[in-house]
Formats: structure tokens, sequence, C-alpha cells
């Protein structure tokens, strides 16, 4: 451990022993801090966790301060990618001591909610102790409260740097917090978390003159120099040019950091202190941090799904029901040059046959009864210049087929009724739970289509599959709960070994219904759905003769990569043989 804190903690117990806050190395404004603790006789071994907010007054409090928000919002989009992944969590807070806005990484979020660090919370200093937040309005200066800096020994563990907000009259308004675990704690965050303070002041102040009609790009860009000559004064690492994780990046020695005219960050090399930190060179994977995992096969998903952003290739993603397709999708898009454009998802499965072409391609003046009036424009149309996700595509038409394919290959379509043909410059993104070489085998799905869809073909692992993500996944939503949440251990052992048959979206309703059920803080099996807690465990029974021939299916088929015809040769059996217990076991619907 830490020096410092070692001596920090000798400190606090002296203190709590004797009463007193007295020693000549201490620092003044914790020595102050805990003198005024020491008189309210305050308990250094608890939280206070009354006083919280109700949602009615949250609310209430939330509106008052609408427009510090909105610039707290406006900043804080603009250089969180700086913050994301360094295991830390950013508080807003309110002149009165009221969390009013929460950002962070799950698994800090997780362990600040255990000590009531939650949106609706009071962490004034006469009601918290000594407190990177209440500490920081007393004194009416950004403050650095490290480990047992801290009066209250449950928030040992961490490390605060709060810097107070002012209005124009001088009046502090607000302060903004940054909290990491204590032993990632530096000396030169405080200065990051005070120019960040500043560039949200700053934009409050614009937003109240101007009347919210600043436009957002001229702002930043006046006030991203701010930023940057901040954290010119702590420097650091590596001689290239990239988005640098500020954080991550206290962990090198200072040396130098600058700008250029184009607002590019420059770094020079420096001697990496000894909790080394990697470099980071730029990546689109800031665009996939709404997907939750760090398994290797999700992390393949990610590092092809962000290399195929760059393109405009098509893309082909692969996976059982409920695994996620569509959010890939969508991080696609956002981490691609069209993210200006339009994102038009459509599912196949759920259009009638009937209307299929003109939902997909539009219609033109009385292209057919009931159609509507100077006609309409169809999804790919919505989509030009941006991404078209067609979801459930194995379930399209085959008479939508040919026509699919067309428009892929000219790029221009004629809607329903019309001579005329339309341009369109659209990324197709599809997605399906079937196996499509298994249907185009079967007759169901065209050839040139699979070949033409499958240019970048994703293969989204389903959860069972994902056991090192399981409780990442689960902290990930628990988390977007203003209320702390535990598992039992026992529901710790049904979750991990449930099947999870409806993958990420099943757990994200079954946590949604205990969060819901639960009276307190811990989650118990008797708020599990019955299905979960009498199904029976992933594995499956090896002893029934069917299921033994079901997984010697999936595996060969796997093993083949869905080539039936191979797949029947390694087992012996005939393709027709095959093909009758692939449809008798429901194979074919989940490889």
């Amino acid at each position: 451990m830490n020096s410092n804190i070692l001596s920090w903690k000798e400190a606090w117990k002296r203190c709590i022993d004797t009463g007193y806050a007295n020693c000549f190395d201490m620092d003044p404004l914790i020595q102050k801090s805990w003198s005024r603790c020491l008189e309210k006789n305050m308990q250094p071994n608890k939280v206070n966790k009354e006083h919280v907010l109700t949602e009615t007054t949250l609310r209430e409090r939330i509106e008052r301060n609408s427009l510090l928000l909105k610039a707290t919002h406006f900043t804080i989009e603009k250089h969180y990618s700086y913050l994301k992944g360094s295991n830390s969590v950013v508080f807003l807070v309110d002149p009165d001591g009221y969390i009013i806005y929460v950002i962070g990484d799950s698994m800090i979020l997780y362990e600040t909610k255990r000590v009531n660090l939650i949106k609706g919370a009071n962490w004034s200093e006469h009601i918290q102790g000594t407190n990177g937040i209440g500490t920081a309005l007393i004194e009416n200066k950004p403050v650095r409260i490290v480990s047992a800096q801290h009066y209250c020994s449950p928030l040992h563990f961490l490390s605060c740097y709060g810097a107070p907000i002012y209005d124009s009259q001088g009046r502090i308004v607000a302060v903004l917090d940054i909290t990491i675990p204590a032993k990632q704690d530096n000396p030169y965050i405080l200065p990051m978390v005070t120019a960040l303070a500043n560039l949200i002041q700053n934009n409050y102040l614009l937003f109240q003159r101007c009347d919210d009609q600043i436009k957002s790009e001229a702002k930043f860009s006046i006030l991203q120099s701010q930023f940057i000559d901040t954290v010119n004064n702590i420097g650091i690492i590596n001689g290239q040019y990239f988005k640098p994780n500020i954080l991550k990046i206290m962990n090198h020695k200072a040396n130098s950091l600058f700008a250029d005219e184009e607002r590019r960050i420059f770094f020079s090399s420096s001697k990496k202190m000894e909790n080394n930190a990697q470099d980071f060179p730029e990546s689109n994977d800031l665009s996939f941090t709404s997907i939750i995992g760090q398994s290797p096969a999700i992390r393949s998903c990610i590092t092809i799904a962000s290399k195929a952003a760059r393109s405009n290739a098509t893309v082909l993603l692969l996976g059982e029901t409920g695994t996620g397709k569509e959010e890939f999708a969508r991080c696609i898009h956002h981490a691609s040059l069209r993210n200006s454009g339009p994102f038009i998802p459509i599912n196949c499965a759920a259009i009638p046959h009937s209307l299929a072409e003109s939902e997909l391609f539009g219609y033109d003046d009385g292209a057919f009864t009931g159609a509507k009036k100077g006609g309409q424009p169809g999804k790919f149309e919505l989509a030009n210049r941006g991404t078209i996700f067609l979801d459930e595509i194995g379930d399209m038409p085959l008479s939508i087929q040919s026509t699919l394919l067309r428009v892929l290959q000219d790029r221009c379509l004629h809607r329903v009724g019309s001579s005329n043909s339309i341009n369109v410059d659209v990324r197709v993104i599809a997605a399906t739970n079937k196996n499509l070489q298994l249907e185009v085998d079967a007759g169901n799905f065209r050839q040139d289509l699979f070949y033409r869809l499958n240019v970048i073909s994703i293969n989204i692992p389903p959860l069972r599959e994902r056991d090192d993500d399981l409780f990442l996944i689960i902290q990930h939503f628990l988390n977007k709960s203003n209320k702390y949440f535990q598992l039992s251990p026992a529901v710790e052992k049904i979750f991990r070994n449930y099947s999870w048959p409806g993958n990420v979206r099943e757990l994200h309703n079954v946590l949604e219904r205990v969060m819901n059920l639960a009276d307190g803080n811990y989650i118990l099996p008797s708020h599990l759905p019955p299905d979960i807690t009498s199904r029976k465990q992933k594995q499956l029974d090896l002893s029934n003769l069917k299921s033994m021939e079901h997984v010697m299916i999936r595996n060969a088929l796997r093993q083949c990569h869905g080539n039936v015809s191979k797949a029947a040769g390694i087992l012996g059996i005939s393709r027709n043989t095959l093909y009758r217990k692939i449809k008798r076991l429901g194979i074919a619907e989940d490889i």
C-alpha cells in the first residue's frame, strides 16, 4: 500500500482515538475539516444514508438546475472519451450538496453506490464528513481528498477531486467531482477536474447570456483550447496524435503536452510511473462502449465491427435472438463516416409479404388501391446517405430477395408503380438468427444475395458462451438504477448455471423484474421468475439419446461451417436424412 495512504490511516486513527485533529505535518485543509467533524460529533465509521431526496423532490431540483445540467451534459459529452474506461465516476452536486448528475464506469459505480454516492443523496460535509464534494463547498476551492483523509472510514477506498462552479456573480452553483479508487490516486487529476469545471462554468454562462442559441461546435472550438492549455501544465506521453485517456495518462510522470494549430493533442515520451499505463492509439472502439463485455469472443466481434465501420462494405450480423445484433448495427453506424445520416431499422419478419416491396422501396401515386396520394418513399430512400438495418433478413420473402439484390448491385431502385429510377446511397447491415447457408441449401434464400450480403460477417456469441461477461452485464444493468442492489449467493449460482436462451435481452428483462419486486437491496431467488428457478442447468443431459444426437449434429455443422453435405459425410448419413433430423430437432434456427 502507498506509504502516504498508510500515514493518513495512522493519522485518522489517532484523530478518532484522541478526539483531536492536530498533527504537525497534517494538511491544514484536512485538519480544519476533521475538526469541524469532531465538533459535530459525527460518526467516523458510518456513511449517512438518511439524507436522500424523494423521486419528486429530486425531479424538482433537477428542473431548477436544467441550464446547468445542459452545460454539464454538453461539456462531459465532448470530453468523456478521455475518462471512459478509467474506473472513474463523475458527479455534479448542487450548492446544497445534493448529487444531481452521475456518469461513470460500471465497476466503480457499483462500489460508490454501496456508500450512498447516488443521485439525490446529500454529500455536504456536515452530513458525510470530509469528502471531495462537501469540503469543496465549504472551502470554496478545488480539493483533493485521498483515502483516509475522508473522515468516514467506509470512504477510505476512494480518492475524490472536487472543484466549484460559479455563476456570473461569483456564487457557487455546483461542484464537479471525479472519484476513483484510492490506489489510482494522483495529484495531477485535480487540475484536470478544475479545467472541466471551468469549461462547464463557461458554457453555463454562455447559455445564460445567449438564451441557448449559441451553436455547440462554435463554443467547443473556443473552449477546447482552454482545456488543452490547462492539461498542458500536467504534461505527458508517447509522440503520437490520438485521444488520450486522461486518468490512465496520469500514471505517467509529467513531461510535455501541447496542441498544434489544428487542435490535435501531441505528446512526447516520458518514463512511466510504477503503476504502468499502456499507450492508447486512436480507435473507433469508443463508439462501441455500449456493448458490455471483456471475453475474447465479444472483443473479437467489436474489433471486426470497428474495422468494418471504416468502410461502406455490407455487414452480416449472425447470432441467436437477443444477443445484441441491433446494438452492434447502431454502433457500426455511429462509428462510421455516415453517422450524421439516418439509421433506419426494419424487421423483415414483421412485414406482411404483400407489403414488403412497397415498405422497402416505396410506392408511387395510384400504385394500388388505398395508396397515399403522391406516393410514399420506402425505407431505402429514407436511409439515403445513412445506414439501413435489415433485421431477420432470413425471413425475407423470395420474391423480394431478387429486388433487393438488384438494388444492392445497381444502387438505384424503382418505387412500386413507377418506371423512374431513384439513386440511393445506403450502407446495408443485415442480421439473422438463422444459418443462411442452410437456408440457401434448402432453397429458402437466394445464393447470390447471400454472397452479396456476406461481405463482412460477425458471429455474435450467445450469452451462455460468455461466462466472463455475465456479471459485468448484470452490474451494468443494476447500475442504471438509482438504488443499490446486490445479488444473493443463491441468485448468483442460479444465474451462472442458467442457459439464458433469450440471451442479453432475457437477462435485461429478468433484472428489470427483480429490481421492481425486491423489497430491499438484496435480490433473492424468490424475486426471480419461476421458469428460471425451475429450469435445469445449461449442460445437456447426455444420457438422453436425443440430446446426444442434437450435440453431434450441431458440432458437425459447426465444424463444417454450416455445409450440410460435408456434415452429413462426417456423421455417416445422407444429406436428406440430415435435413430431416435438423428440422425434427429444431437445429436450423439456432446454429
